[in-house]
């Protein structure tokens, strides 16, 4: 009958719901909002690295811009050459790119720098800080200072 066929339709709908309700709290588990530039109100700006590096080295956001002017006068791979300095070692990932949220489950403890695709973050004992859940993305290597 059409009524049976809607309250089947109605019970799958609520469940899917309850489903992706459940998925949505999961995937956000490993993820903090993240936003150290003042002038950036509408968290539009193209500016992880500068986000990305302020939070893994514990400055503002202008230090953090300051340090990836200076060292973009001199290098190609600025963000890699930066952490490098500060004492972090450039790490390889496996044919296996695990997701933003698998390496912060697999990562618990330490501070990591991950690029992804067009895109970099933050990773500090296990979560990642960013103006974005962007936790579904592939690690395509890292930077690590445990």
């Amino acid at each position: 009958s059409i009524s049976g066929k809607n309250f089947f339709l109605k019970s799958i709908g609520k469940k899917l719901k309850y489903i992706e309700s459940m998925m949505t709290e999961i995937r956000n588990k490993w993820w903090t909002f993240f936003q150290p530039n003042p002038k950036d109100k509408s968290n539009k700006k193209c500016d992880c690295h500068i986000r990305c590096i302020a939070g893994a080295l514990n400055c503002d956001w202008l230090e953090a811009y300051d340090m990836m002017y200076e060292i973009g006068r001199r290098s190609a791979d600025n963000i890699g050459d930066l952490l490098i300095e500060h004492g972090f070692t450039a790490c390889k990932v496996g044919r296996d790119k695990p997701t933003v949220n698998e390496f912060c489950n697999e990562h618990p403890t330490g501070t990591y720098v991950l690029r992804l695709s067009h895109h970099v973050v933050c990773v500090k004992n296990g979560q990642f800080f960013d103006t974005w859940d962007c936790g579904e993305k592939c690690v395509y290597r890292y930077w690590s200072k445990e």
